[in-house]
């Protein structure tokens, strides 16, 4: 059904104008009732929540606000396996009303938090007992596609392979390995592979006939060029895909090689665990149904953009991606975690976000379509190289976390703040802003002058010495940068000034607004 985000009275009217399969009404929020009948519209056709509406029609009107959302997130949560659904404001006659969009699941059933299986029948919802029960799910068996006989014959598999395999589960004996591959889902008992087996214990691009079953690892010169300059196919066993994608992809990465005092440091220019888990990710979830693709792998200047066959499995969307799991191919990542080659279950989305956020970078950016899902980690950084090498030491030093080296960073820059400029550069509330300070001046890198609201905080330890872009960001602080005001700041002409503030825009380090001569830079 088509939910347009605005109505007439009329139209909405017709819409509604009764409850039937598609259509429940709510004047307010219950969970255990949206939650049912998010359930029933998962195992029929699917169907719209109205909420705002009375049983007679009458529009009393609601508003989306977050604590609806989250409402609504729990009762789908409460439930088991509902298919996706989406929440969208409507407005009738200018009045707002919330409708819960639930399409219906294509693979397995939704079931409530009790364990009942109920369906859309006119306009209620219906618990299945016995006999239909019993035909609902024949009909809605589901058989995860891993787990089909790939034909392989076992004597085919790679014997690396299963070295790797049986050393990290601890398996010995011949017997026990042909008994413990039955077990994890990868041998049939006829003694061929599963498709899961296949992929990991042979190279699928030759037993399972599809060349797409690959990592295309390629290289860019700029961030809109549609033509590769490198280009290299990882095939084999899936896990010897991802490790040497990543390797592939930190060398074309590379790192930025910096010296403070004495020391050289090489940081790469992206977290290796980062890169690791979102190259595992896609190699691990992709539908290897969709066999006419591949895993697509683009470093380019910005970013380092993934792409996979396949979106995600429901009831799994963009928003839930930390709290909902749902894996398409439980039995391969069992393995690669086993091989140390995936994080535990909810815990890689965290993985990549935590890493990028305490290396100072953006967040991650994902986007998913009914073929494809895409996660872009950019690579411009928020700091300078000179700041990120000094924070490093005191990383390893003084085990600092990313909020406490980025008041360094901002005491580096600035000279000096107050309780207020950190809690605004932080995004905390008074008590976290003075626990921070509090840390940092304990452990000697920040001195305190004055007291309580007169409170100003100074770098105690020894910044390094400012680059050019540390002088710009630390302008940039207090207003938008200029031409005009870079050739007064360095001592520099006008085109050194404009090619210095491309390389700050394209390092994310500022944002460009404006063009030509109207041009200005700010902080992102």
């Amino acid at each position: 059904m088509e939910v347009p985000t605005s109505l007439s009275a009329e139209r909405f009217a017709r819409l509604v104008s009764r409850e039937h399969e598609q259509v429940e009404l709510k004047t307010g929020m219950g969970r255990r009732p949206i939650a049912e009948t998010m359930v029933a519209f998962s195992n029929a056709s699917g169907g719209v929540i109205f909420i705002g509406v009375r049983d007679d029609r009458t529009v009393v009107g609601r508003g989306r606000d977050q604590g609806l959302d989250d409402a609504i997130h729990a009762a789908a949560r409460d439930s088991h396996d509902v298919g996706r659904y989406e929440i969208r404001e409507v407005a009738v006659d200018g009045r707002p009303v919330v409708a819960v969009i639930v399409a219906p699941r294509q693979e397995g059933f939704a079931q409530t938090s009790d364990g009942r299986t109920l369906v859309r029948s006119g306009g209620h919802n219906v618990a299945l007992f016995g006999v239909a029960l019993h035909d609902f799910l024949a009909d809605r068996r589901r058989r995860w596609f891993e787990d089909s006989d790939s034909g392989v014959p076992a004597d085919q598999l790679d014997q690396s392979a299963l070295e790797r395999l049986a050393r990290a589960h601890g398996w010995r004996t011949r017997r026990e390995i042909d008994h413990r591959l039955g077990e994890r889902g990868l041998l049939t008992g006829n003694g061929t592979l599963t498709v899961a087996g296949a992929l990991l214990l042979t190279d699928p691009t030759e037993t399972l006939r599809s060349d797409k079953y690959v990592v295309d690892v390629r290289g860019y010169e700029s961030d809109v060029d549609t033509g590769y300059v490198r280009r290299e196919l990882v095939a084999g066993p899936i896990d010897q895909q991802i490790a040497h994608s990543v390797e592939l992809v930190l060398r074309d990465l590379g790192s930025d090689m910096v010296v403070t005092g004495a020391t050289r440091s090489d940081l790469p220019r992206l977290p290796p665990a980062a890169v690791r888990e979102v190259i595992s990710n896609a190699v691990a979830h992709r539908n290897y149904e969709l066999d006419r693709s591949a895993v697509v792998v683009e470093v380019r200047p910005g970013a380092l953009v993934v792409t996979s066959p396949g979106s995600l499995p429901e009831p799994v969307t963009i928003a839930t991606m930390r709290e909902a799991q749902a894996p398409r191919n439980p039995h391969v990542i069992d393995v690669l975690r086993k091989l140390g080659l995936a994080e535990d279950s909810g815990r890689g989305i965290d993985l990549i976000e935590d890493s990028l956020r305490d290396d100072f970078l953006p967040e991650p950016v994902f986007a998913d379509s009914s073929a494809m899902l895409r996660a872009e980690l950019p690579t411009g950084r928020l700091i300078t190289v000179e700041e990120r090498a000094w924070l490093e030491h005191y990383r390893r030093t003084d085990d600092l976390d990313a909020e406490e080296l980025l008041v360094l960073v901002q005491l580096a820059r600035r000279h000096t703040a107050s309780n207020a400029e950190v809690r605004r550069f932080l995004q905390v509330d008074s008590t976290q802003a003075r626990a921070v300070l509090r840390r940092l001046r304990e452990r000697g890198l920040i001195s305190q002058r004055g007291e309580r609201g007169g409170a100003s905080y100074h770098l105690a330890a020894l910044a390094p010495a400012p680059s050019d872009e540390a002088i710009l960001l630390r302008l940039a602080a207090d207003r938008p940068l200029t031409n005009t005001v870079v050739r007064q700041a360095l001592g520099v002409d006008s085109s050194q000034a404009l090619g210095l503030l491309r390389r700050m825009v394209n390092e994310g380090l500022i944002v460009r607004e404006g063009t030509k001569r109207g041009s200005s830079y700010r902080l992102p």
